[in-house]
Protein backbone atom coordinates (compact mmCIF):
# COMPACT_ATOMS: atom_id res chain seq x y z
CA UNK A 1 0.00 0.00 0.00
CA UNK A 2 2.72 2.67 0.63
CA UNK A 3 4.27 1.47 -2.57
CA UNK A 4 1.06 2.76 -4.36
CA UNK A 5 0.98 6.49 -2.44
CA UNK A 6 4.77 6.91 -3.60
CA UNK A 7 3.64 6.04 -6.84
CA UNK A 8 0.95 8.59 -7.16
CA UNK A 9 2.88 11.56 -5.23
CA UNK A 10 2.38 13.02 -1.96
CA UNK A 11 -1.09 13.89 -0.83
CA UNK A 12 -1.36 17.89 -1.45
CA UNK A 13 -4.18 20.32 -1.16
CA UNK A 14 -4.71 23.65 -2.41
CA UNK A 15 -2.06 25.58 -0.17
CA UNK A 16 0.75 23.72 -2.27
CA UNK A 17 -1.08 24.06 -5.70
CA UNK A 18 -1.37 28.17 -5.10
CA UNK A 19 2.32 28.69 -3.68
CA UNK A 20 3.47 26.67 -7.17
CA UNK A 21 1.14 29.52 -9.46
CA UNK A 22 2.16 32.17 -7.37
CA UNK A 23 5.81 31.52 -7.73
CA UNK A 24 5.37 31.44 -11.50
CA UNK A 25 3.60 35.08 -11.55
CA UNK A 26 5.68 36.47 -8.84
CA UNK A 27 8.97 35.38 -10.79
CA UNK A 28 10.69 37.92 -13.31
CA UNK A 29 10.05 37.44 -17.11
CA UNK A 30 12.38 39.47 -19.40
CA UNK A 31 10.54 37.63 -22.26
CA UNK A 32 7.96 39.69 -24.87
CA UNK A 33 4.98 38.18 -26.52
CA UNK A 34 4.28 39.00 -30.00
CA UNK A 35 0.88 40.57 -31.15
CA UNK A 36 -1.85 37.90 -31.26
CA UNK A 37 -3.40 40.25 -33.54
CA UNK A 38 -0.35 40.66 -35.86
CA UNK A 39 -0.62 39.65 -39.59
CA UNK A 40 3.40 38.97 -38.54
CA UNK A 41 2.74 36.57 -35.90
CA UNK A 42 0.61 34.55 -37.75
CA UNK A 43 2.37 34.30 -40.58
CA UNK A 44 4.92 33.01 -38.64
CA UNK A 45 3.76 30.45 -36.49
CA UNK A 46 1.97 28.59 -39.56
CA UNK A 47 4.94 28.77 -41.41
CA UNK A 48 6.56 26.24 -38.80
CA UNK A 49 3.19 25.00 -37.55
CA UNK A 50 3.97 20.78 -36.36
CA UNK A 51 2.73 18.47 -38.15
CA UNK A 52 0.72 16.39 -35.57
CA UNK A 53 0.57 12.44 -35.20
CA UNK A 54 -1.60 10.79 -32.96
CA UNK A 55 -1.32 6.80 -31.29
CA UNK A 56 -3.15 4.07 -32.09
CA UNK A 57 -5.69 4.22 -29.06
CA UNK A 58 -4.64 7.08 -27.99
CA UNK A 59 -7.13 10.72 -27.58
CA UNK A 60 -6.97 13.26 -30.28
CA UNK A 61 -6.36 16.63 -29.91
CA UNK A 62 -9.67 18.91 -29.57
CA UNK A 63 -11.05 22.45 -29.46
CA UNK A 64 -11.10 23.94 -25.75
CA UNK A 65 -13.75 26.27 -26.08
CA UNK A 66 -16.03 24.07 -28.50
CA UNK A 67 -15.26 20.30 -27.16
CA UNK A 68 -14.25 20.75 -23.53
CA UNK A 69 -15.59 24.30 -22.01
CA UNK A 70 -18.97 23.10 -22.91
CA UNK A 71 -19.04 19.79 -21.81
CA UNK A 72 -17.69 20.99 -18.00
CA UNK A 73 -19.92 22.59 -14.70
CA UNK A 74 -18.31 24.44 -12.13
CA UNK A 75 -17.82 22.49 -9.01
CA UNK A 76 -16.98 23.96 -4.99
CA UNK A 77 -14.09 22.32 -3.41
CA UNK A 78 -15.32 22.64 -0.07
CA UNK A 79 -18.96 21.49 -1.11
CA UNK A 80 -18.22 19.06 -4.69
CA UNK A 81 -22.02 18.02 -4.87
CA UNK A 82 -23.09 21.79 -5.51
CA UNK A 83 -22.92 22.54 -9.16
CA UNK A 84 -22.07 26.54 -9.41
CA UNK A 85 -22.20 27.03 -12.57
CA UNK A 86 -24.55 24.50 -15.30
CA UNK A 87 -23.40 26.42 -18.44
CA UNK A 88 -19.75 27.28 -18.19
CA UNK A 89 -18.83 30.03 -21.07
CA UNK A 90 -15.23 31.59 -21.69
CA UNK A 91 -16.77 34.63 -19.96
CA UNK A 92 -17.45 32.49 -16.95
CA UNK A 93 -14.23 30.80 -16.82
CA UNK A 94 -12.69 34.03 -17.22
CA UNK A 95 -14.84 35.51 -14.72
CA UNK A 96 -13.77 32.64 -12.04
CA UNK A 97 -10.29 31.76 -13.15
CA UNK A 98 -8.80 33.51 -9.89
CA UNK A 99 -11.70 31.59 -7.02
CA UNK A 100 -9.34 29.32 -5.76
CA UNK A 101 -12.42 27.17 -4.10
CA UNK A 102 -13.72 26.53 -7.36
CA UNK A 103 -12.96 24.09 -10.56
CA UNK A 104 -13.67 22.43 -13.42
CA UNK A 105 -15.66 19.40 -13.83
CA UNK A 106 -16.02 17.29 -17.60
CA UNK A 107 -18.90 15.52 -18.11
CA UNK A 108 -17.89 12.94 -20.27
CA UNK A 109 -16.16 9.72 -19.80
CA UNK A 110 -12.04 9.14 -20.22
CA UNK A 111 -13.86 6.01 -22.23
CA UNK A 112 -16.11 7.50 -24.66
CA UNK A 113 -13.31 10.83 -25.03
CA UNK A 114 -10.74 7.84 -26.50
CA UNK A 115 -13.24 6.84 -28.80
CA UNK A 116 -13.78 10.09 -30.42
CA UNK A 117 -12.73 10.54 -33.79
CA UNK A 118 -12.46 13.88 -35.83
CA UNK A 119 -15.40 14.43 -37.52
CA UNK A 120 -16.80 14.50 -33.49
CA UNK A 121 -14.61 17.09 -32.45
CA UNK A 122 -12.48 20.63 -33.86
CA UNK A 123 -8.88 19.65 -33.65
CA UNK A 124 -7.60 22.83 -33.05
CA UNK A 125 -3.62 24.11 -32.02
CA UNK A 126 -2.90 26.98 -29.82
CA UNK A 127 -0.17 29.30 -30.54
CA UNK A 128 1.75 32.55 -29.63
CA UNK A 129 5.50 33.80 -30.14
CA UNK A 130 8.06 34.36 -27.26
CA UNK A 131 11.30 36.93 -27.88
CA UNK A 132 14.13 36.66 -25.09
CA UNK A 133 17.42 35.98 -24.84
CA UNK A 134 20.00 33.66 -23.78
CA UNK A 135 22.64 35.10 -21.28
CA UNK A 136 26.26 33.67 -21.42
CA UNK A 137 28.68 36.56 -19.83
CA UNK A 138 28.38 39.81 -21.56
CA UNK A 139 26.83 38.04 -24.28
CA UNK A 140 23.08 38.36 -25.10
CA UNK A 141 21.89 35.93 -27.88
CA UNK A 142 18.17 36.83 -29.38
CA UNK A 143 16.13 33.93 -29.71
CA UNK A 144 12.49 33.63 -30.72
CA UNK A 145 10.09 30.84 -29.42
CA UNK A 146 7.13 30.00 -31.00
CA UNK A 147 5.10 27.83 -28.40
CA UNK A 148 2.29 25.33 -30.07
CA UNK A 149 -0.43 23.76 -27.13
CA UNK A 150 -2.75 21.24 -27.66
CA UNK A 151 -5.38 20.38 -25.75
CA UNK A 152 -6.65 16.77 -25.02
CA UNK A 153 -9.74 16.07 -22.99
CA UNK A 154 -7.93 13.19 -20.38
CA UNK A 155 -4.40 12.30 -19.51
CA UNK A 156 -3.38 8.93 -19.04
CA UNK A 157 0.01 7.54 -16.82
CA UNK A 158 2.81 6.55 -19.23
CA UNK A 159 1.58 3.27 -21.06
CA UNK A 160 4.19 1.53 -19.88
CA UNK A 161 4.22 1.23 -16.12
CA UNK A 162 5.05 -2.09 -14.88
CA UNK A 163 2.47 -4.59 -13.49
CA UNK A 164 2.33 -3.67 -9.88
CA UNK A 165 2.46 0.11 -10.83
CA UNK A 166 -0.47 -0.89 -12.85
CA UNK A 167 -2.47 -2.97 -10.74
CA UNK A 168 -2.20 -0.43 -8.14
CA UNK A 169 -3.21 2.38 -9.98
CA UNK A 170 -6.00 0.81 -10.86
CA UNK A 171 -7.26 0.29 -7.23
CA UNK A 172 -8.21 4.20 -7.17
CA UNK A 173 -8.39 5.18 -10.83
CA UNK A 174 -8.18 4.84 -14.32
CA UNK A 175 -4.74 4.87 -15.81
CA UNK A 176 -5.81 5.55 -19.09
CA UNK A 177 -7.51 8.65 -17.89
CA UNK A 178 -5.93 9.16 -14.55
CA UNK A 179 -7.07 13.19 -14.88
CA UNK A 180 -9.24 15.13 -16.76
CA UNK A 181 -7.52 17.77 -19.08
CA UNK A 182 -4.05 17.55 -20.69
CA UNK A 183 -2.76 21.23 -21.91
CA UNK A 184 1.02 21.13 -20.93
CA UNK A 185 2.76 18.76 -23.55
CA UNK A 186 3.93 22.04 -25.14
CA UNK A 187 6.19 22.10 -28.96
CA UNK A 188 8.56 25.04 -28.77
CA UNK A 189 10.29 26.06 -32.19
CA UNK A 190 13.24 27.53 -31.69
CA UNK A 191 14.39 30.24 -33.65
CA UNK A 192 17.87 32.68 -34.02
CA UNK A 193 16.11 36.11 -33.18
CA UNK A 194 17.03 38.08 -36.18
CA UNK A 195 17.41 35.72 -39.03
CA UNK A 196 14.21 33.32 -37.53
CA UNK A 197 16.78 30.55 -38.70
CA UNK A 198 15.35 27.14 -37.07
CA UNK A 199 17.46 26.41 -34.23
CA UNK A 200 15.70 23.05 -32.59
CA UNK A 201 12.54 22.08 -30.63
CA UNK A 202 11.97 22.02 -26.70
CA UNK A 203 9.56 19.44 -25.99
CA UNK A 204 7.39 19.50 -22.50
CA UNK A 205 6.61 16.50 -21.14
CA UNK A 206 5.22 15.27 -18.04
CA UNK A 207 7.26 17.45 -15.68
CA UNK A 208 10.09 17.86 -17.49
CA UNK A 209 11.41 18.86 -20.89
CA UNK A 210 14.04 17.87 -23.97
CA UNK A 211 15.82 19.62 -26.18
CA UNK A 212 16.81 18.41 -30.15
CA UNK A 213 19.48 20.44 -32.01
CA UNK A 214 18.51 21.30 -35.49
CA UNK A 215 21.42 19.45 -37.64
CA UNK A 216 23.07 17.49 -34.14
CA UNK A 217 19.92 15.65 -33.05
CA UNK A 218 17.75 15.32 -36.41
CA UNK A 219 16.93 16.42 -39.80
CA UNK A 220 15.31 20.25 -40.26
CA UNK A 221 12.56 18.78 -42.57
CA UNK A 222 12.40 21.27 -46.25
CA UNK A 223 9.08 22.49 -45.28
CA UNK A 224 9.63 23.58 -41.69
CA UNK A 225 7.34 22.14 -40.57
CA UNK A 226 8.93 18.91 -37.89
CA UNK A 227 6.78 15.99 -36.90
CA UNK A 228 5.47 15.47 -33.55
CA UNK A 229 4.51 11.91 -32.34
CA UNK A 230 2.31 12.12 -28.96
CA UNK A 231 2.89 9.34 -26.79
CA UNK A 232 -0.18 6.78 -26.23
CA UNK A 233 -3.05 7.78 -23.33
CA UNK A 234 -0.44 10.43 -21.69
CA UNK A 235 0.02 13.04 -24.90
CA UNK A 236 3.32 14.05 -24.82
CA UNK A 237 4.90 15.13 -27.63
CA UNK A 238 8.43 13.66 -29.05
CA UNK A 239 10.24 13.72 -32.10
CA UNK A 240 8.63 11.41 -34.92
CA UNK A 241 10.77 8.42 -35.72
CA UNK A 242 10.48 5.71 -38.20
CA UNK A 243 13.03 3.08 -37.89
CA UNK A 244 10.63 1.03 -35.95
CA UNK A 245 6.98 0.79 -35.26
CA UNK A 246 7.29 1.98 -32.24
CA UNK A 247 9.53 2.96 -29.21
CA UNK A 248 9.57 3.52 -25.54
CA UNK A 249 10.57 6.67 -23.90
CA UNK A 250 11.68 7.12 -20.19
CA UNK A 251 9.52 9.69 -18.05
CA UNK A 252 9.77 10.62 -14.56
CA UNK A 253 6.86 11.98 -12.11
CA UNK A 254 9.29 14.00 -9.99
CA UNK A 255 11.24 16.53 -12.40
CA UNK A 256 14.69 16.13 -10.37
CA UNK A 257 14.77 12.28 -11.12
CA UNK A 258 17.27 13.52 -13.71
CA UNK A 259 19.78 10.47 -13.83
CA UNK A 260 17.16 7.50 -14.79
CA UNK A 261 15.77 10.41 -17.07
CA UNK A 262 19.08 11.19 -19.11
CA UNK A 263 20.21 7.09 -18.23
CA UNK A 264 22.96 7.91 -16.00
CA UNK A 265 21.64 5.22 -14.64
CA UNK A 266 19.31 1.98 -15.29
CA UNK A 267 17.83 1.73 -11.75
CA UNK A 268 14.29 3.80 -11.95
CA UNK A 269 12.21 5.07 -9.47
CA UNK A 270 9.05 4.29 -8.04
CA UNK A 271 7.43 6.86 -10.52
CA UNK A 272 8.91 6.79 -13.67
CA UNK A 273 7.50 5.02 -16.33
CA UNK A 274 7.83 4.50 -20.60
CA UNK A 275 5.91 6.56 -22.94
CA UNK A 276 5.11 4.60 -25.78
CA UNK A 277 5.41 6.10 -29.25
CA UNK A 278 4.44 5.22 -32.60
CA UNK A 279 6.05 6.14 -36.13
CA UNK A 280 4.01 5.93 -39.00
CA UNK A 281 4.60 2.16 -39.60
CA UNK A 282 3.26 1.39 -36.01
CA UNK A 283 -0.12 3.19 -36.99
CA UNK A 284 0.25 6.79 -35.63
CA UNK A 285 -1.93 8.50 -38.01
CA UNK A 286 -1.64 12.62 -38.42
CA UNK A 287 -4.60 15.04 -37.74
CA UNK A 288 -5.16 18.07 -39.22
CA UNK A 289 -5.45 21.10 -36.65
CA UNK A 290 -6.29 24.01 -36.83
CA UNK A 291 -3.92 27.24 -35.98
CA UNK A 292 -5.78 29.53 -32.92
CA UNK A 293 -4.18 32.59 -31.37
CA UNK A 294 -6.40 33.04 -28.26
CA UNK A 295 -5.33 36.77 -26.73
CA UNK A 296 -2.58 37.09 -24.09
CA UNK A 297 -5.09 37.47 -21.11
CA UNK A 298 -7.28 34.43 -22.19
CA UNK A 299 -7.99 31.80 -19.21
CA UNK A 300 -6.90 28.74 -21.06
CA UNK A 301 -3.23 30.22 -20.22
CA UNK A 302 -3.67 32.16 -17.05
CA UNK A 303 -6.70 30.76 -14.73
CA UNK A 304 -5.56 29.57 -11.26
CA UNK A 305 -8.23 26.77 -10.61
CA UNK A 306 -7.70 23.16 -12.11
CA UNK A 307 -9.89 22.95 -15.29
CA UNK A 308 -10.67 19.56 -14.56
CA UNK A 309 -12.17 17.15 -11.70
CA UNK A 310 -10.43 16.81 -8.36
CA UNK A 311 -10.25 13.14 -8.33
CA UNK A 312 -9.50 12.01 -4.47
CA UNK A 313 -7.97 9.02 -3.35
CA UNK A 314 -10.57 6.89 -1.95
CA UNK A 315 -12.96 10.12 -1.69
CA UNK A 316 -10.45 11.48 1.32
CA UNK A 317 -6.94 12.59 -0.32
CA UNK A 318 -6.23 14.88 -2.95
CA UNK A 319 -2.47 14.38 -4.82
CA UNK A 320 -1.40 16.98 -7.78
CA UNK A 321 -1.30 14.09 -10.10
CA UNK A 322 -5.03 13.37 -10.56
CA UNK A 323 -6.60 16.94 -10.19
CA UNK A 324 -7.17 19.15 -13.40
CA UNK A 325 -4.32 21.58 -14.33
CA UNK A 326 -4.05 25.23 -13.92
CA UNK A 327 -3.64 27.37 -16.96
CA UNK A 328 -1.00 26.92 -19.60
CA UNK A 329 1.16 29.14 -18.90
CA UNK A 330 1.80 27.08 -15.55
CA UNK A 331 4.17 24.09 -16.42
CA UNK A 332 7.52 24.35 -15.10
CA UNK A 333 9.35 26.68 -11.71
CA UNK A 334 9.05 30.20 -11.88
CA UNK A 335 13.24 30.12 -11.75
CA UNK A 336 12.63 28.90 -15.27
CA UNK A 337 9.80 31.18 -16.58
CA UNK A 338 12.05 32.54 -19.21
CA UNK A 339 11.95 30.06 -22.22
CA UNK A 340 16.04 30.76 -23.05
CA UNK A 341 16.54 29.46 -19.42
CA UNK A 342 14.05 26.70 -19.62
CA UNK A 343 15.66 25.09 -22.62
CA UNK A 344 19.42 25.96 -21.10
CA UNK A 345 18.22 24.29 -17.90
CA UNK A 346 17.03 21.03 -19.51
CA UNK A 347 20.24 21.09 -22.58
CA UNK A 348 21.19 18.25 -20.68
CA UNK A 349 24.32 15.63 -21.38
CA UNK A 350 24.19 12.53 -19.63
CA UNK A 351 28.35 12.54 -19.69
CA UNK A 352 28.48 15.94 -17.70
CA UNK A 353 29.57 15.39 -14.49
CA UNK A 354 29.53 18.97 -13.60
CA UNK A 355 26.16 19.25 -14.27
CA UNK A 356 25.07 16.67 -12.02
CA UNK A 357 27.11 17.77 -9.31
CA UNK A 358 25.43 21.39 -9.49
CA UNK A 359 22.02 20.07 -9.01
CA UNK A 360 23.07 17.79 -6.18
CA UNK A 361 24.83 20.91 -4.53
CA UNK A 362 22.12 23.09 -5.71
CA UNK A 363 18.66 21.87 -5.47
CA UNK A 364 17.59 19.71 -2.38
CA UNK A 365 13.54 20.13 -2.68
CA UNK A 366 10.95 22.17 -4.07
CA UNK A 367 11.30 24.53 -1.84
CA UNK A 368 15.07 24.77 -1.12
CA UNK A 369 16.88 25.06 -3.91
CA UNK A 370 19.39 27.76 -6.18
CA UNK A 371 19.44 27.07 -9.98
CA UNK A 372 21.68 30.04 -10.64
CA UNK A 373 24.60 28.22 -10.34
CA UNK A 374 22.80 25.37 -12.75
CA UNK A 375 21.76 28.07 -15.33
CA UNK A 376 25.33 29.68 -15.74
CA UNK A 377 26.56 26.29 -16.49
CA UNK A 378 24.13 25.45 -18.44
CA UNK A 379 23.49 28.95 -20.63
CA UNK A 380 27.17 28.23 -21.78
CA UNK A 381 26.54 24.45 -23.14
CA UNK A 382 23.82 25.97 -25.20
CA UNK A 383 25.42 28.80 -26.36
CA UNK A 384 28.59 26.68 -27.99
CA UNK A 385 26.06 24.30 -28.93
CA UNK A 386 24.12 26.72 -31.25
CA UNK A 387 27.81 28.01 -32.19
CA UNK A 388 26.27 31.86 -31.63
CA UNK A 389 29.13 34.22 -30.84
CA UNK A 390 27.68 37.68 -30.98
CA UNK A 391 28.50 40.31 -28.71
CA UNK A 392 26.37 42.96 -27.13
Amino acid sequence: MIGIFLVLGCSEGIDSEIAFIQDVVSSSSRMENGSQDSPDTLRLLEKFKPRIFMAPDGYIPISFYQDYLPQCVVRSRKNPHTVRHQHVSQAVLKDIQFSPNLYLDFRVSAQAARHLVVKDVHPEIYGRTYTDVLLTGNQKIPLVFLKYSLVFPYSGLPAEIGRMKRLGSRFIGDPHGWHELDIHGAIHIILEGNTHQPLGVLLAQHNHHRIYLAGKDFKWPDDNRVSISFSQYSNEPYLMKDDAPYRLERTVGNPMHLAYLFGVTAKAPLGAGLDKVFSKKGGAREVTVDLVLLPLDDPLYTAWIPMGNIEKIWGVWETWYRRGPPGIDFYTLGSLKNLADLTAFWFIDHKDQRFFTLIEENFHDFEDYDLTPVLIHQRQRLAQALGIRKQQ
